[in-house]
């Protein structure tokens, strides 16, 4: 696995060829083409394994891929700068010097639904605004209206030239420039220019750069159950019980473990890549799902990444205790606490050394981590008003235990009632808390 890949149209092969070998000749770039929307996604998948980091031509077509592949290597993609634009419509204006700007369109913004012509379009505030448009419509679009897209903005630009309507297009969606040509619809393609080439190779080499760095960074998963504690006469049969499944999931998902025994289960040894790999970018943990499914006994399970062997098994560690049985957590080598992971409500919690949280903690009778799980959940709702139920959904707690972390936090100045809030279902209306972190 070496090099990049850059995923383009027939059209601008030869352009991003001639620019690379401007930028560097030495440089290792494959180029494949796609005729369509639609067949991008097929395309990733299968050279996704043979290279480090991908150069797309359009945000399109990176929305294309993104709809169907979860990115797991650097992707990113060429666009046309504001100073290329700016030389395109100069030329324009030259070569006709009465074209209105009401009669140039851009063919891009058709699929969106959006007035594209330059006279709409021509100031700051506006692009920034359809700027906006287009990603939230490249967000809830699907694969299928992508590729009908194609066929709407080509209809659409065929039909009113026809009907004397605009005079030139700027092009940028560039597998419909071939059509175009052969409707005989006056056009500009918008070519991105060197400069933007070569800023996005630098930054894309500096990501593989960074993710090579970090994925030899050292991993370990703590594996632990209360069931290998004490002297039972069972609880040998249980450690061979989960050292035998750790050993199948080993073999199953090529994970490349290393197991050593602890006192209340096992440490695995292994890479930042491996566990990357069998939690999904730590989205799932397929270790707690595969063990649940082979075990009669429940385990809590725990991530530490570190550049430090001994500081990635002390996160791990660390990762267990905090997370306990409500799912698994990972400590990374930001110090920072993900999870759980698998959930809809997953959290990020800086563990790391604060004094003011750590006196804070000490004054309302609570852990750092408590409070650190109440600041994520303020900055994941936008608001710093809770309630017992937002606790107990967002954080894995009873309300029993939500309502007892707030009073304390109340009784020390961190939170103050504001308010009651009817709850879905029968039973006594939720105290709205203003947190005062």
């Amino acid at each position: 696995m070496s090099g990049i890949a850059l995923i383009t149209s027939p059209y601008l092969k030869s352009f991003y060829r001639e620019a690379l070998d401007k930028f560097s000749p030495e440089l290792n770039v494959d180029i494949f083409e796609y005729d369509n929307f639609s067949g991008l996604p097929d395309i990733y998948r299968e050279i996704e394994s043979e290279y480090e980091g991908f150069l797309v031509s359009g945000r399109y077509v990176r929305s294309a891929i993104e709809k169907q592949i979860t990115l797991r290597k650097p992707l990113l993609h060429v666009e046309t700068d504001i100073t290329s634009v700016c030389f395109i419509v100069l030329k324009i204006l030259a070569a006709t010097p009465n074209a209105s700007l009401d009669r140039v369109v851009f063919d891009f913004l058709i699929p969106v639904g959006l007035d594209g012509s330059l006279n709409n379009i021509w100031s700051a505030e506006r692009q920034q605004r359809i700027g906006q448009a287009v990603d939230d419509w490249l967000g809830s679009c699907s694969l299928e209206d992508l590729e009908r897209s194609t066929r709407v903005t080509v209809d659409r630009l065929e039909g009113w030239w026809r009907e004397n309507k605009i005079d030139h297009v700027i092009n940028a969606l560039s597998h419909i420039t071939p059509m175009l040509q052969d409707l005989g619809v006056p056009f500009t393609f918008a070519y991105p220019s060197q400069d933007e080439v070569k800023m996005n190779v630098r930054l894309l080499l500096s990501l593989i750069e960074n993710s090579r760095m970090r994925s030899n960074l050292s991993a370990v998963i703590s594996i632990s159950s209360n069931r290998l504690l004490g002297d039972r006469q069972d609880m040998n049969l249980d450690a061979v019980k989960l050292q035998k499944a750790l050993l199948d999931f080993n073999r199953d998902y090529f994970a490349n473990f290393l197991l050593y025994r602890s006192y209340n289960g096992f440490h695995v040894f292994t890479s930042l890549s491996t566990v990357l790999r069998i939690t999904d970018n730590l989205r799932h943990c397929s270790l707690r799902s595969y063990l649940a499914r082979n075990l009669g006994f429940p385990v809590s399970i725990g991530y530490g990444i570190s550049s430090d062997l001994v500081e990635a098994k002390s996160h791990a560690d660390d990762a267990v205790r905090k997370g306990n049985m409500d799912g698994s957590y990972v400590i990374n080598e930001q110090k920072c606490l993900i999870g759980p992971l698998g959930s809809n409500h997953k959290l990020q919690v800086d563990v790391a050394d604060n004094s003011n949280m750590q006196r804070a903690a000490q004054k309302a009778g609570l852990s750092t981590l408590t409070l650190g799980k109440i600041q994520s959940l303020v900055d994941v709702l936008q608001s710093n008003q809770i309630t017992t139920t937002d606790m107990s959904e967002r954080l894995g707690m009873t309300k029993r235990n939500a309502n007892r972390i707030l009073k304390k936090m109340a009784n020390a100045g961190f939170a103050e009632v504001l308010d009651q809030r009817a709850g879905s279902s029968r039973g006594r209306p939720s105290k709205v808390y203003e947190i005062k972190l």
